[in-house]
């Protein structure tokens, strides 16, 4: 392999090796590395390493020393001790409180790196502290995580502690002496609290084999004076308790199962009565349970026994002082009363209630004083066919109102009615409350309620994502307006009273508990055919046109740069490396999957549960938001979002940030853009235009030749016409990373689905270079390796180039080493090319073919990664989404689950006999993870400075638009790097024809002519 600089600028280039998590085998693997000292090994006695990374069972180690050698904590062998930082002097070694002889393996499967704890004293080390939570890898093992100015964010790297680390808990300098099996500590940045998981090895020593010496990193409670010390001998084998305190909520207050009480409903009741919804039994022993639906509890004690048959509401406080006298005393009593009261097991028996609606109060968290007092004090203004639901509003106890009422009802055949509009306007200038109801149809729906006094969602907000997912009928109402529109016209007048009554209630319950209400910031939609119902998150958009700011939707308002920040990746899974979790991922974005009020409609897993293999999730949304034409409406129904991963939880997090990105890239109408003729920039001098083509890189024979090309109707191929310098279109900025400016592009090349009906040349969007991530930086590295992974993929299937085999089973990944055998048992072969490029980013290219029939449903997925064995992951999961085109029912009925005619074609008719250079380059040696060389960061801040100096060091320019909406919140980005190439048909000359002469893999670049005539399907 060629030299290459051993740094970076925040990481090192090493060579990739591992060793094998598990107690099966004692194999020993070493390699070079940066650091010269190390290596890598694995224990022949112990048949263990220290707890793994991601979803993968590699890593790399430091050769522990032998047994009782000296080890310093920072630099991970006996070569310095950490009080210097790095210097050459031997470690002290012994109880120095920072460097403790090692423990080498234990049997846990942990390694115990001794003397846990501060590192260095030295002031100008010294920086703002993180904070962290504690963490459990589901496998039973822990990870390490931290921020970059750390501990072990990455097996692959070290950093330090410092002595004088604070924490919200305290000092640390306590456990500067105790030996700790490094599992102990298991921190990720950003919770705000320092925790810690403990270890239930003996501090004082000792690997031996039984259960109390394994490490089960269970959590220590958090005491308000902070964690519990660690006392050499003592073994924490206790309950796990609450790891962080719980913030209190508006359900906690004013106590226990009731959140709105009345005064007279607290403390020392004068009338107390059982709360209505509790009932009570006495089971001896001094033991009373309190029963109902959906609570139970047990009170001990003789004074409850006798108390509770006394609590009906009939009685004061002072006569059943007097009943239980002399056998309790009166303070016993009083503190009883009012004990139960704290928890909202007594209610005030002052009420007017009927028993039935009194209990229906309670068990929803109102004491019944305080809901007479709520319905009493509400009016309520119904219009629209208002009859039925009238009637229901006043059995639930709503008097009608005509002038100032408490909420205005809406009562429509059609949420998306115009005439909303107004209603809307008068009610966001006059701040009152108002919601619409459907009643009629097989699916009726009602709410939110719209508040613009408290700043939530209005009906423009609502609207907008309602359109984007009844696709139809927003097309019918794009091309046809009001008239076209589609209302519901079921109607059975029991089904019409029921609805109505449900209705009735839900907004009784908000004029009663306001935002503890569903249909405070919630739609409910009913299913009379199923019986089910939905609660649908409403949220308000930023930068709606209604209620918006209009700093956010103002075409003109001015571009903000593109800034990186730190943005730390602990997290190392098949989907790359990550700042969280895809479970962090879901928790924080699931919101947004709703067929009525999300951005995707849908997010499901296609492939088969019982399969503990192959993962794959697609999830739905409408991108087609404008369209008043039938293909872009085909188009949108039949182009969905699919998720990729080795575990059912990446995949659906893929699916998920797949779908939120392709929303996030479609044209909306908020996005910044100005008029102009390109000739306008180029008498500006100031070369901020890009012409479209540097980025879409059509060939001269392919722009004169558009319409006998489009003719053809494959979607993918579509040329443009060519852009005539003195028409006027729409620009919009992007940012440049080499530069430090803005440039500008035409906006139809930058989101998908534009406007229709322009009046200059047809530009289509791709996806090319789009991502979304958890971070800014996250979601520009995604975009750039999307670009790297087509770019090559483009270069070696229009050239038809040889490429060597990857070999799998080199990546110690079990998922990898069993793709091949997954797939035979479906009757297929798969293998994996390394189509790595120039940018020596290696890119992989997964392949399988039926064997044994006359279609050979070829297939195909690529994966780029500065990580080798993650790229050969993302490789062998995007071939997996592909799988289900020719598998499953369809194939079995002699088709395809996928109607693209050119995909159909290719795998009725692609052979690998016709195409040779599908497979592995014969006479080469099949590639291994010891033949690459890996990039070693902790932030993707660093990735992305790396990624644009190679893009530079080319001569090309690294641009990103930032596409993220903020009403969604998840970065979203398209990358742009003008000369970098599509995998679609895209014949300028540039790198399509010089790498592969470059690289010396032909004498001479091609002609179009030569081209591989094929295109790719997607």
């Amino acid at each position: 392999m060629p030299s290459v600089s051993p740094t970076h600028s925040s990481g090192s280039w090493r060579r990739t090796a591992s060793i094998t998590c598990g107690r099966s085998s004692g194999t020993t693997r070493t390699s070079s590395s940066s650091t010269p000292a190390s290596s890598t090994t694995r224990s022949p006695t112990t048949g263990d390493c220290s707890p793994g990374w991601g979803t993968t069972n590699t890593h790399t180690r430091e050769t522990p020393p032998a047994s009782g050698a000296p080890q310093c904590i920072r630099r991970g062998v006996s070569a310095g001790c950490i009080i210097t930082h790095g210097g050459t002097g031997s470690c002290p070694g012994g109880r120095c409180g920072r460097c403790l002889p090692s423990r080498g393996w234990s049997r846990s499967g942990c390694r115990a790196d001794p003397g846990v704890g501060p590192a260095s004293t030295r002031s100008e080390e010294r920086r703002s502290t993180p904070r962290y939570s504690c963490v459990r890898e589901g496998n039973g093992r822990s990870r390490i995580r931290s921020s970059p100015d750390w501990v072990n964010s990455s097996p692959r790297r070290r950093s330090s502690w410092r002595a004088d680390s604070r924490t919200p808990t305290g000092r640390w300098s306590d456990l500067a002496a105790r030996r700790i099996c490094r599992a102990a500590w298991a921190m990720v940045p950003g919770s705000g609290r320092t925790t810690m998981a403990r270890c239930s090895i003996r501090a004082s020593g000792g690997s031996g084999s039984s259960t109390r010496n394994r490490c089960s990193t269970e959590p220590i409670c958090r005491s308000a004076t902070g964690p519990r010390s660690l006392t050499p001998g003592l073994d924490y084998t206790g309950p796990p308790k609450r790891m962080v305190e719980s913030r209190p909520s508006r359900r906690d207050s004013p106590g226990g199962l009731l959140m709105r009480t009345t005064p007279a409903d607290r403390g020392l009741i004068e009338l107390p009565l059982l709360t209505p919804h509790l009932g009570f039994r006495s089971i001896g022993d001094g033991r009373v349970l309190l029963v109902s639906e959906a609570f139970n509890t047990l009170l001990r004690g003789q004074i409850h026994c006798e108390l509770m048959p006394l609590l009906d509401g009939g009685r004061t406080a002072e006569e059943i002082v007097a009943a239980l006298d002399p056998a309790h005393s009166a303070s016993a009593v009083q503190t009883a009363i009012a004990a139960l009261a704290s928890r909202g097991y007594l209610v005030s028996g002052d009420h007017g209630l009927d028993p039935g609606r009194a209990a229906y109060w309670s068990s929803l968290g109102a004491s019944p004083r305080w809901a007479e007092q709520r319905l009493g004090e509400a009016a309520v203004a119904v219009a629209g066919d208002a009859d039925p639901l009238a009637r229901q509003l006043e059995g639930v106890g709503i008097r009608p109102a005509t002038v100032d009422p408490s909420l205005s009802v809406i009562v429509c055949t059609d949420y998306l009615d115009e005439r909303h509009d107004t209603i809307n306007r008068r009610h966001l200038e006059s701040g009152k409350p108002w919601i619409l109801v459907r009643p009629n149809g097989i699916r009726p729906l009602f709410g939110p309620v719209f508040r613009p006094a408290d700043g939530g969602p209005c009906w423009a907000c609502l609207a907008y994502r309602l359109r984007a997912h009844e696709e139809v009928h927003s097309f019918l109402r794009n091309l046809g307006g009001e008239a076209a529109a589609v209302r519901p016209r079921a109607l059975e007048p029991a089904v019409l009273e029921a609805v109505c009554g449900l209705a009735a209630a839900e907004i009784a319950r908000w004029l009663v508990l306001d935002d503890l209400a569903p249909i405070h910031e919630r739609a409910i939609s009913l299913d009379v055919v199923s019986l089910e119902s939905g609660s649908h998150p409403a949220m308000r958009r930023p930068q709606c046109l209604a209620c918006g700011d209009e700093a956010l939707y103002r075409a003109d308002r001015p571009a903000a740069p593109v800034r990186l920040r730190s943005s730390p990746k602990p997290v190392h899974n098949s989907g790359g490396q990550r700042a969280v979790p895809p479970g962090a991922t879901l928790a924080r974005y699931r919101h947004l999957v709703s067929p009525i009020t999300g951005v995707v409609t849908w997010l499901t897993r296609t492939t088969d549960e019982a399969d503990p293999w192959l993962h794959v999730y697609w999830a739905g949304n409408n991108v087609a938001l404008r369209s008043r034409r039938l293909s872009s409406l085909r188009r949108s129904l039949r182009s969905k979002s699919a998720g990729k991963g080795s575990t059912p939880r990446q995949s659906e997090a893929s699916a998920l940030c797949e779908a939120v990105e392709r929303y996030s890239g479609a044209f909306h109408g908020d996005e910044i853009r100005s008029r102009h003729r390109l000739l306008d920039f180029e008498k500006a001098g100031e070369s901020e235009a890009i012409h479209p083509n540097d980025v879409q890189l059509f060939s001269d024979r392919q722009l004169s030749d558009a319409e006998r090309i489009n003719a053809r109707g494959h979607p993918y191929n579509f040329v443009p016409l060519r852009l005539d310098p003195e028409a006027e279109i729409d620009w919009s900025p992007v940012w440049s990373l080499t530069q430090g400016r803005h440039r500008y592009l035409p906006t139809s090349i930058l989101y998908g689905v534009a406007e229709e009906g322009g009046d200059g040349p047809a530009f289509k969007a791709d996806s090319n270079g789009c991502a979304a991530g958890n971070t800014l930086e996250e979601a520009i590295l995604q975009g750039f390796l999307e670009l790297v992974e087509r770019d090559a993929f483009a270069i070696w299937w229009y050239n038809r180039l040889r490429l060597p085999e990857v070999d799998l089973s080199s990546f110690d990944d079990e998922y990898l080493a069993s793709a091949p055998e997954y797939y035979g048992r479906h009757e297929r072969e798969m293998w994996v090319l390394d189509a790595t490029c120039d940018f020596g980013i290696p890119v992989f290219v997964a392949i399988s073919r039926r064997i044994g029939e006359r279609s050979e449903d070829i297939l195909y997925g690529a994966g780029a990664h500065m990580d080798p064995q993650i790229a050969a992951l993302r490789a062998v999961c995007e071939l997996n989404q592909c799988l289900q085109w020719v598998q499953g029912p369809a194939r079995r009925g002699g088709g395809h689950a996928v109607d693209d005619a050119m995909s159909r074609w290719w795998w009725e008719n692609g052979r690998l006999a016709d195409h040779r250079w599908l497979a592995p380059a014969p006479g080469t040696t099949p590639r291994g993870k010891e033949d690459y060389l890996v990039l070693d960061t902790m932030d993707t801040r660093d990735d992305v400075d790396h990624c644009r100096a190679l893009v530079e060091a080319r001569g090309l320019e690294f641009l990103v638009l930032d596409q993220t909406r903020p009403d969604i919140g998840m970065p979203v980005v398209r990358v742009i790097v003008p000369g970098m190439r599509h995998f679609w048909e895209r014949f300028a000359p540039g790198r399509l024809f010089d790498v592969p002469v470059s690289m010396g893999l032909r004498e001479h670049p091609l002609s179009e002519d030569q081209l591989n005539p094929v295109p790719v399907i997607a």
